[in-house]
């Protein structure tokens, strides 16, 4: 395979990614709690959300605009990412 795309962003190992149900946003987690959004067609950095004290295990898109991330700082949590 040829690499389409390299997304540099985390200052830690990235534990989570998940695609958003039109395949159109990528998110990552990371060990440190960050979460970064990136657009899938050119690799742009669209966002970085903070918010988790600890890694993030598990993120998935609910098709409705929002994003759910579960972290090792014992929290999930709802993000509005329109």
């Amino acid at each position: 395979g040829k690499m389409i795309h390299k997304l540099d962003g985390h200052l830690n190992p990235i534990r989570a990614i998940a695609f958003s149900s039109d395949d159109g946003v990528l998110a990552t987690g990371d060990s440190g709690g960050a979460i970064r959004l990136w657009r899938v067609s050119d690799g742009q950095l669209l966002k970085n959300i903070e918010g988790h004290t600890d890694a993030v295990l598990a993120l998935t898109f609910d098709g409705n605009g929002r994003l759910v991330t579960v972290s090792r700082d014992g929290t999930i949590r709802l993000w509005g990412v329109k």
